[in-house]
């Protein structure tokens, strides 16, 4: 019973502990760091040139609540995030919760596709290695593929997602340039996010393969005469599923916040033309909604990365009922 009550403790409670310290962190600092922007969201909203009286205004900054002490206003935030309570915009009037609903589904469309894109890359990219490179050579597909990995891991998603509406949506027409409409809008958003993320998954899981290759049930399978491509499909992806989901994790961080831009490109709503608008507003509410919902995703997901690593790989099971 006690082995029982020690699995759980370190295989969920410690995560999920963990996961809760890194959403209040963000939550914090985000709170501090718009608090320290110049301005407010008063003069924000109406801007210099507004006729609205001095007074007037005065009395819109006291309804937002604007004109308590900010550690007051952090208490009140900390408590209400509590409850699930997100509040209200301060421009728009509307429940952030509802706020956050409504973009995300945009922002959650292109990085899920995105993050297909970039496994079925890497996939792809190891089935064309290792299909057609004997075992332990090296061969001029294997520095092609290096060099993919490097050159679409250094690439900008700014500038790549430039290169693709140029080439697929203005010179060969065969995709839109933007927008929400069409079908076929997701395609380059999620290929600008993909190929980065390919590149380094590439990387990732093409030096777990070589490792794992030279393990000695590698070199028996081998002695077989099992062929490379059917040992990678069999046996070395399976065993390289712990580093890569722990990178795949921090990729949907990266996904995420690559998406800011990758929305302002395509023009698409979304998450990311959200935030940029309540920055620039100074709309504090949804700002820390924003940051509280990317902190506990990013942490629910890596709680969950963190419990399937551990019943994959036995020598971690191993660790933890030691």
């Amino acid at each position: 019973m006690r082995v029982k009550v020690g699995l759980i403790s370190r295989a969920v409670i410690r995560p999920l502990l963990r996961a809760l310290v890194t959403v209040w962190l963000a939550v914090t600092i985000a709170f501090w760091a718009v608090a320290a922007l110049p301005g407010d969201a008063v003069s924000a909203r109406f801007g210099p040139l507004s006729r609205i009286s001095a007074e007037r205004q005065a009395e819109i900054f006291v309804e937002m609540g604007l004109d308590r002490p900010l550690p007051i206003q952090y208490l009140n935030y900390l408590g209400n995030l509590i409850t699930g309570d997100l509040g209200f915009s301060l421009q728009r009037n509307q429940a952030v919760t509802a706020m956050l609903a409504q973009q995300f589904q945009y922002t959650l469309e292109i990085a899920a596709l995105g993050l297909l894109f970039a496994v079925l890359l890497t996939l792809l990219g190891q089935i064309f290695k290792r299909g057609l490179t004997p075992w332990g050579a090296s061969s001029r597909v294997s520095g092609l593929l290096d060099f993919a990995h490097t050159l679409a891991a250094s690439t900008p998603s700014y500038w790549l997602g430039f290169l693709l509406l140029s080439l697929f949506a203005f010179s060969l027409k065969w995709l839109p340039s933007g927008g929400v409409a069409s079908p076929g809008s997701s395609i380059l958003p999620a290929l600008t996010l993909a190929i980065p993320a390919a590149g380094y998954l590439g990387q990732v899981l093409d030096h777990e393969l070589d490792r794992i290759e030279l393990l000695p049930f590698a070199l028996s399978s081998r002695a077989r005469g099992m062929s490379r491509l059917r040992f990678t499909l069999t046996h070395g992806l399976k065993h390289s599923a712990p580093a890569v989901l722990g990178l795949l994790v921090n990729l949907i961080g990266g996904v995420l916040g690559g998406a800011v831009l990758v929305e302002a490109v395509f023009a698409r709503p979304g998450l990311g033309s959200l935030t940029l608008d309540a920055i620039v507003m100074r709309d504090m509410p949804v700002v820390l909604g924003v940051v509280a919902l990317a902190a506990t995703l990013f942490s629910a997901l890596t709680v969950l990365t963190q419990v399937t690593v551990r019943l994959l790989d036995p020598r971690l099971r191993g660790a933890v009922h030691g």
